[in-house]
């Protein structure tokens, strides 16, 4: 028996995950919120804390913290409006295709 495989994850999954989300008002005013409380939080932590390999990864998962706090506004937001979020697989030059080149091998936004 060939049984298929499920796909790891839906088509409305990774629209929700690679998708440009754009936030709305109420959503850019709380990052500006959480990216405040992290830089107070990250002050304090340079302040408080002697350099070396626990100062640096505290620092970095602060960091990869509120990526993720923007990252789950962002995702879970109602589009502004009732507009489904921009859908990068569907724009012009979507997947597959290549920047154009020349012989210099510079991508052509570059020239």
């Amino acid at each position: 028996m060939n049984h298929a495989k499920p796909p790891a994850l839906s088509d409305a999954e990774i629209a929700r995950r690679f998708n440009y989300q754009v936030p709305g008002e109420d959503v850019q005013k709380t990052m500006v919120r959480l990216r405040h409380a992290y830089t107070t939080l990250a002050r304090t932590v340079a302040e408080e804390l002697e350099p070396g390999r626990e100062a640096s990864l505290a620092f970095t998962h602060l960091e990869q913290s509120l990526f993720y706090a923007i990252g789950a506004l962002a995702r879970n937001q109602a589009a502004p409006g009732g507009e489904a979020p921009f859908d990068l697989l569907s724009a012009q030059g979507g997947p597959g295709v290549e920047p154009e080149q020349n012989s210099g091998g510079v991508c052509c936004r570059d020239k």
